[in-house]
């Protein structure tokens, strides 16, 4: 059985929580609270609503008949409701990862930035360079030159800020 459940506070070994059940038994009365094991290193907290997953094989594991009743032998958390939300925005993945319908290439950050840095180098010389022109004479013996660089738009160098310290790619 899969139901929802409130953390009431944590159990007396590591990893266990009590819970109260969101379900009512047969009988009409509200399921008893109940020892659960967390799953996945799930550690929630007093309040918050969790999915249980119930097993009828006890703590042990021992084999049981289908037809006794477990009376929520072995409740697994799975997720906290919190923790699900986070699950699914701060992932690992090793692999292929498509994020949306894929349509773009992701570019990876610190490549890009040792590229951009580069191209910042060049513009820069170039822009100090065309600083230091000076117009041609327009005489009757052309002495050329170049117009000085109008410095616009203002340069903009890259800055590490530009990667994101929440994302990782690889």
């Amino acid at each position: 059985m899969i139901y929802s459940a409130t953390v009431k506070q944590a159990g007396t070994e590591t990893g266990t929580w009590v819970v109260s059940p969101f379900y009512t038994r047969n009988d009409g009365k509200s399921a008893p609270d109940i020892l659960a094991l967390s799953a996945n290193h799930i550690v929630p907290v007093v309040n918050d609503i969790v999915l249980c997953a119930e097993s009828i094989n006890p703590f042990d594991h021992s084999s049981v008949r289908s037809f006794d009743d477990n009376g929520g032998s072995n409740p697994v958390i799975i997720a906290t409701f919190a923790e699900l939300f986070t699950t699914l925005c701060d992932m690992v993945v090793k692999g292929k990862m498509t994020l949306g319908l894929g349509t773009n290439k992701m570019v990876l950050g610190d490549p890009t930035e040792i590229w951009a840095k580069n191209v910042d180098a060049s513009i820069k010389a170039l822009r100090t360079w065309g600083a230091t022109g000076v117009a041609p004479s327009g005489g009757v013996v052309d002495l050329g030159g170049i117009a000085p660089f109008p410095q616009v738009p203002p340069y903009v160098e890259w800055s590490s800020s530009n990667l994101s310290q929440n994302h990782k790619l690889d």
